[in-house]
């Protein structure tokens, strides 16, 4: 018969060793939805960590290219973030990017965003941290809808042909 002890240490260890798998779950592997970003001036941007550091108080913080097309901010870029505005705006608030890249955070902190305690790099503090991706120019999708016209006519042209010979 197994004392107290010996039960309670049992249970410990099996509780350290379920909520480090948790933890680890967390993390959303799918693409990125366009839901939980903003676009200002010319990319899209993701509000990524409440953190600036790879590994903070049992979070493990993902690099930008996690999700393929995302990537660091520029200097220059982040002269111009977005206004927190657009991310409250968000269905899911602020910290909706949130999952996708970190193992255990789910929230952001509004007061350092609005503070200028903002970056996109890793630099080892509690700074929040933006990631961007392109948004595709509206003539590059012209371009695309211009062709798939083309391609559509260029078939019926050859039906008609065909049906006429």
């Amino acid at each position: 018969m197994m004392s107290g002890l010996k039960w309670f240490v049992l249970a410990i260890a099996a509780l350290v060793a379920t909520s480090g798998q948790t933890q680890a779950a967390l993390i959303a592997t799918d693409p990125v939805p366009k839901s939980v970003t903003v676009v200002h001036n010319g990319l899209r941007w993701a509000w990524a960590s409440p953190v600036a550091m790879q590994f903070h108080a049992g979070n493990e913080l993902k690099v930008p290219s996690f999700h393929a097309g995302w990537r660091y901010a520029t200097a220059q870029e982040m002269l111009s973030i977005p206004p927190v505005a657009l991310f409250l705006a968000l269905a899911g608030g602020p910290a909706a990017a949130v999952p996708y890249w970190n193992t255990f955070y789910t929230h952001v902190d509004v007061s350092d965003y609005t503070g200028g305690f903002v970056t996109s790099v890793p630099n080892g503090t509690v700074n929040e941290s933006l990631y961007v991706t392109a948004v595709p120019e509206p003539s590059s999708i012209a371009l695309l809808g211009l062709g798939a016209v083309g391609l559509v006519l260029a078939e019926r042209r050859r039906r008609r042909r065909a049906r006429d010979a």
